[in-house]
């Protein structure tokens, strides 16, 4: 595969996307450490509820409909992302309150200048890989969702505890944002291409 075959490989686009855009948006567009972070939530997010778009779709293709497993699931990812908020939340109450400012405020003008055009842009990354690699190949045929919802339920386990070590480290040390930012992007890829693929074989 040539590098524009890659370039046009979804995954590559959605990895370009993940890495490139919290460290352009830092160094050009003068997001903050928190703007960064709400991105990433973004991706999870995005990416949780095309989870359960495969999951679903799997199960009625195989006749085979629990809605307990979607529900459990979607529950338990509002409980990791409520634990995750919380987590967060304590962090820059801290931050923004030493700076006199109020970070909802910052969130505020956020959503209305800039998640409106990320939101769909991050779907439509993860439609176009699901497209290509998950129903046009056919490999909702493999899945067994018992098995498909336990992985995921790990995975989101370990973003839980990479948060929150995150968080104490972060607190403990002061580390500088700019080196956060990378250590956040590092941790991504690690998390995608080795802890996800490679351990839970997570591969779409």
């Amino acid at each position: 595969m040539n590098l524009k075959d890659k370039i046009r490989n979804p995954q590559v686009q959605q990895t370009i996307l993940e890495v490139v855009f919290p460290i352009v948006g830092y160094l050009l567009w003068e997001w903050s450490l928190m703007i960064i972070i709400v991105f990433y939530l973004l991706d999870y997010i995005i990416g949780q509820i095309f989870f359960i778009r495969r999951l679903y779709f799997s199960m009625s293709f195989h006749k085979d409909l629990k809605y307990s497993i979607i529900f459990s699931s979607i529950f338990s990812f509002l409980l990791f992302l409520s634990g995750e908020l919380l987590i967060l939340n304590d962090s820059f109450t801290l931050i923004y309150a030493e700076l006199d400012k109020s970070h909802y405020q910052e969130l505020i003008k956020f959503a209305k200048e800039e998640v409106w055009l990320l939101f769909p842009a991050i779907g439509l990354m993860y439609f176009m890989t699901d497209k290509m690699f998950f129903y046009m190949p056919r490999r909702f045929l493999k899945v067994k969702a018992k098995n498909y919802a336990l992985k995921n339920l790990i995975a989101n386990i370990i973003i839980l505890f990479l948060i929150a070590g995150g968080k104490f480290i972060f607190d403990t040390f002061q580390v500088p944002d700019l080196i956060v930012i990378i250590g956040i992007v590092i941790t991504k890829l690690v998390f995608d291409v080795y802890i996800k693929k490679k351990k839970l074989n997570i591969q779409y």
